[in-house]
């Protein structure tokens, strides 16, 4: 959807520029027209010179900028899409490092979101499926604290998680 919203709104800075290029060419040069019997006309402001040029370079630009954004936007979709830390993957992998879950649940239906948590240490990871990251948090008075957020993707590893939590023991 951003895409498109990105693209059609390029679409529209390039007609913009296209017109006050055709406006610009046309009044190039020309200070005033006649349009009859005690009638003149003069150019827009922004339509002489190199206040004009300038202008238009400027519509082109913001079309450049905005397709980029459209096409930055898409990337990121398809990144986030293909990245996700499996559930039961996690669960099995922590079971096998010695961690004992005190509660596990997934929410398919929020962005594929899920948690596990333990009793020793009292803590848990969780994966935010909007944001795309993987945390590991410890519960102090009832308040669940980031103490480690996955940097990259490569980081989102059982091991790396487990050696997180190893060392809140």
């Amino acid at each position: 959807m951003k895409f498109w919203v990105f693209v059609g709104a390029a679409g529209l800075a390039v007609l913009a520029g296209v017109r006050d290029l055709y406006n610009t060419i046309d009044w190039w040069g020309v200070s005033y027209r006649v349009c009859g019997p005690n009638c003149v006309v003069t150019p827009p402001a922004s339509n002489q010179g190199a206040l004009g040029v300038s202008y238009i370079a400027g519509m082109f630009a913001l079309a450049a900028v905005l397709v980029w954004l459209g096409v930055r936007s898409r990337r990121r979709a398809a990144v986030g899409a293909v990245a996700r830390p499996d559930f039961d993957t996690y669960r099995n992998a922590l079971r096998e490092h010695g961690f004992r879950e005190a509660d596990a649940r997934h929410h398919p239906a929020a962005f594929g979101s899920w948690h596990i948590d333990f009793d020793d240490p009292r803590a848990r990871v969780a994966w935010d499926g909007k944001k795309g990251s993987l945390l590991v948090q410890k519960n102090a008075h009832g308040e669940w604290t980031d103490l480690w957020t996955s940097p990259s993707d490569a980081d989102q590893t059982p091991d790396a998680v487990a050696a997180e939590l190893k060392l809140l023991k």
